[in-house]
């Protein structure tokens, strides 16, 4: 039970309504979090958590096998991640055709009944593909990067989230790895789930 009153927490929420941290989509729904509302989930509320790496070590590290040619590695554990968050995950390395797994999970999810989400998913995807240059501009180097609705450079993804990181390989240019799925999204796993694999991309960069 909480310790706060009905007329409390709903004063609240028309505060965190009124300051763009929440929003009710239509009248017969409750409300949810904004594209701001994330970001502040994300910059205030998603920090080190060792149980979560360890969560993700748990999820990936018995499915991932050891394979010494880093394209196919990559391309086997975007192929778990994808299971393993329902989003979309993706690879590019320079100068290649961007890959990408999982939208068969990301397609069984709740906004994709609205076939208008498919359309603007399918559009988002198809940019990418042609400019996916425009990510490397916004990614920390070695980092994980996440961004929110209309923060990525892509018009047509204002309604969902990238969790991107780049990974930088001896005497050869960086290459990039995400997911892409609902602003809703995880964020707390699917971050901790690209610092594990970022780890092991580096790992085999260094074998």
């Amino acid at each position: 039970r909480l310790p706060w009153s009905s007329a409390t927490i709903r004063n609240d929420l028309l505060e965190l309504e009124e300051e763009g941290y929440l929003e009710q989509p239509h009248h017969a729904a409750g409300r949810v979090p904004t594209a701001l509302g994330y970001r502040y989930f994300v910059d205030y509320l998603v920090g080190e958590d060792g149980g979560v790496l360890r969560v993700a070590e748990k999820l990936l590290g018995g499915e991932i096998r050891r394979i010494s040619d880093l394209h196919l590695f990559v391309r086997q554990v975007a192929e778990i991640l994808a299971s393993a968050t329902r989003t979309v995950s993706f690879g590019v390395f320079p100068d290649e055709t961007p890959f990408f797994y999982g939208l068969g999970e990301l397609f069984g999810e709740p906004e994709f009944q609205d076939f208008s989400y498919v359309k603007s998913f399918g559009r988002l995807i198809d940019r990418l593909q042609d400019e996916y240059e425009d990510l490397f501009e916004v990614a920390q180097p070695n980092r994980i990067t996440v961004l929110i609705g209309r923060e990525n450079p892509f018009p047509e993804g204002e309604d969902y989230s990238l969790v991107i990181t780049t990974v930088s390989r001896p005497r050869t240019k960086e290459f990039l790895f995400g997911l892409i799925g609902p602003q809703r999204m995880d964020y707390s796993k699917n971050q901790a789930l690209l610092e594990y694999c970022q780890a092991r991309f580096e790992n085999i960069n260094r074998s």
